[in-house]
């Protein structure tokens, strides 16, 4: 797997690791209060959160993600994040149809 970027002060990054017909595998970065406005996916999603604290909110409810939580979410279901601190998460969309 190629290195781990880093996090930029007040900003989020990220990096698309695999991306075919069958998934796609993004890795973000985020400082402090930083993150995504709500959105859904097509396909279902997991997260894994490799270090840091996040916010993760699913249809309208916060949960709080900690180094190591993962989270799995329906197609379509809306969700956002923000960090708590600079953060390091996996994110990977599948079609599972």
């Amino acid at each position: 797997m190629a290195p781990s970027h880093p996090v930029v002060d007040g900003d989020k990054q990220s990096r698309t690791l695999v991306n075919n017909p069958a998934m796609r595998v993004v890795q973000f970065t985020f400082d402090a209060g930083a993150g995504l406005s709500e959105h859904d996916a097509p396909g279902a999603v997991a997260v894994v959160l490799n270090s840091g604290e996040l916010d993760f909110t699913v249809d309208g409810t916060v949960h709080r993600m900690t180094g190591g939580d993962v989270l799995y979410l329906a197609p379509g279901v809306p969700h956002a994040v923000t960090a708590v601190e600079a953060s390091r998460m996996t994110l990977v969309i599948t079609d599972i149809g």
